[in-house]
Order: C-alpha cells, then structure tokens, then sequence
C-alpha cells in the first residue's frame, strides 16, 4: 500500500520489491508534498501528473550532467526516465476515469 497525498492505493509488486516500491512512492509523495498539491484545487489525476513530470525532469537533468561529465553509464538515468513515463501515464489513466478511480 502506497500514500500519496490524501490517498492510499494497493499495488502489485514482485516479492521482495515491496520496500523499493514503498521508497518510490514517497518520492512522488514528497513532490506532491512540495508543490501544495493539497492547496492547488487540481484534480488528484492532475497533480500526480506534475509530481510525475517533476520527476521526469529531476531524471532529464539528471541525465544530462551524467552525458556532459562523459559518464558512460546512464542505465540509473534510463530506468528513472522509464519510470516517470510510466506514472505520467498512469496518472493520465486516473485522470481519465473520473473521481472515483
């Protein structure tokens, strides 16, 4: 079970990654937190949706310095990127099925 802003949702997860996914959700929760999403009169759908593009763009930047300190390795960078893509659509997905998804 993950808390984010005023909600919990259950989700699935392979056994053993259920303290990774707990870790991620507090991430988005923290963005959340820090962009008032309690105080932006947006839907729940929507403000997901900005705590995952403020994710996506903490990634980008992120990647970016990796690319100009000529690190080669940017798989961190790359699974991150994937990730906030994945909660950019699954906030869609919420946005599109109402209040009472």
């Amino acid at each position: 079970k993950l808390s984010l802003g005023k909600r919990t949702y259950t989700i699935a997860c392979a056994e053993g990654e259920e303290d990774h996914l707990r870790h991620l959700g507090s991430m988005v929760d923290e963005r959340l937190s820090a962009i008032g999403a309690d105080l932006m009169g947006q839907t729940e759908a929507k403000n997901l949706l900005i705590a995952a593009l403020i994710l996506a763009d903490e990634v980008h930047e992120a990647k970016k310095r990796a690319e100009a300190e000529g690190e080669v390795d940017t798989s961190l960078a790359e699974t991150l990127e994937t990730l906030a893509e994945r909660l950019e659509k699954s906030a869609a997905a919420l946005e599109g099925a109402g209040p009472d998804a």
